[in-house]
């Protein structure tokens, strides 16, 4: 059976919930956490939720192309990959290179390695990655920024949401670009199963 594409306000439409800035795609489903990865709306269609921690290959080239414009250092920066993902194909010396420390309540470690927002902005990114097997599941970076740090995406490993810090006019572009998803969110924007309170 053919698959397609469908956005989160997509989801919310079929279901009859809201789709807005803090929205939790499993309260756009009507469902928990467990269960919303092939769920059916009313309507008939099924839908396959995000996968945590990654964002789709195909949008993280879309999104880059847009990061891409926003930084004097478009081929210069860092991706961090975290350690824990399991499958990653890296050599003993790669796997042994520059570490991202991140401390608090979650504690992570990253592995670091050179990458601009150019490179994420070429389609065939996930056959250079050194960390991708696969790639047609290509895991992305949990963080990119480039070396002049005029912005930071971030895509957390229990979240189903990736946020992007950076200038007002960065911003725009993304809400205005095709293909993406994109809501501006205000500092103290609660993203947790319990943030999405139009929904719930």
């Amino acid at each position: 059976m053919a698959s397609t594409s469908a956005t989160w306000a997509d989801a919310a439409a079929s279901f009859g919930t809201t789709m807005h800035r803090t929205a939790q795609y499993p309260r756009l489903v009507r469902s928990d956490y467990a269960e919303c990865d092939s769920v059916v709306a009313p309507d008939g269609w099924r839908y396959s939720g995000p996968r945590e921690g990654c964002l789709d290959a195909a949008t993280l080239t879309t999104v880059a192309a847009v990061l891409a414009r926003h930084t004097t250092t478009a081929h210069a920066g860092v991706a961090a990959i975290w350690e824990g993902w399991a499958g990653l194909p890296l050599s003993a010396e790669t796997a042994a290179g520059p570490r991202l420390e991140l401390r608090g309540d979650a504690p992570r470690s990253y592995i670091l390695f050179d990458a601009g927002a150019k490179d994420f902005a070429d389609e065939r990114w996930p056959e250079r990655a050194p960390w991708v097997d696969d790639s047609l599941w290509a895991q992305s970076p949990s963080i990119i920024w480039p070396d002049d740090h005029a912005w930071v995406l971030a895509t957390e490993l229990d979240f189903d949401s990736t946020l992007i810090a950076g200038s007002t006019a960065l911003v725009q572009d993304l809400v205005r670009t095709p293909g993406l998803e994109v809501h501006a969110l205000p500092p103290d924007a609660d993203l947790s199963w319990d943030g999405d309170t139009v929904n719930r």
